[in-house]
């Protein structure tokens, strides 16, 4: 993996952080008052919110981690070892 590319990985591992302490704060600042206790719709929003958007993240950065096999080598590699076999 290449420098910019464990860049590109951090940022988005540091954007899903950010999602999840987004989400802890709403939900903790929504509980934390009887008087003012958010609603179970609000809760349920707020997962969503998370759910969706890290969703997008984890599938952006598997599409790019396998994008980056070298698919060639592999098949290269797994035909030398099934020859050996053979």
């Amino acid at each position: 993996m290449s420098v910019s590319d464990k860049d590109s990985a951090e940022v988005e591992i540091a954007e899903i952080r950010r999602l999840i302490d987004e989400y802890r704060t709403k939900i903790s600042t929504g509980t934390s008052s009887p008087d003012n206790f958010m609603s179970i719709t609000d809760m349920e929003e707020a997962l969503c919110t998370l759910r969706s958007g890290t969703n997008n993240l984890y599938t952006e950065l598997q599409s790019k981690l396998v994008s980056q096999i070298d698919q060639n080598e592999l098949v290269r590699k797994k035909k030398r070892i099934t020859d050996s076999k053979g």
